[in-house]
C-alpha cells in the first residue's frame, strides 16, 4: 500500500499509518522490515519482467529498487 508513499503527499502515509496502528501494535523498525520485503518482491519482479515492449515497467521496478536501498542506507 505504501510502496508509492514516496510520490504521494506526506498525509497519505501518515493517515494510512494512524488508521493502522488503531488496530494493529507496529514494531519499532517496521520500516526496516517493510523496506527488506518490498526489495525481494521487486527482485522478483525484476527477475520476471520481460524486456521489449514492458520496458517501462522493467524502469519503474529498478527505480523502486534503488530507493528502498537508499532508505536502507539511512535507516541503518
Amino acid at each position: 500500500m505504501l510502496r508509492y508513499a514516496h510520490q504521494m503527499p506526506v498525509q497519505f502515509e501518515e493517515s494510512f499509518l494512524k488508521g493502522l496502528k488503531e488496530g494493529y501494535t507496529l514494531p519499532p523498525d517496521f520500516h526496516v522490515s517493510i523496506y527488506f520485503l518490498n526489495l525481494s518482491s521487486l527482485l522478483d519482479c525484476l527477475a520476471r519482467c520481460p524486456y521489449g515492449p514492458h520496458s517501462n515497467q522493467c524502469s519503474d521496478i529498478r527505480a523502486l529498487i534503488y530507493f528502498f536501498i537508499k532508505q536502507l542506507d539511512n535507516a541503518l
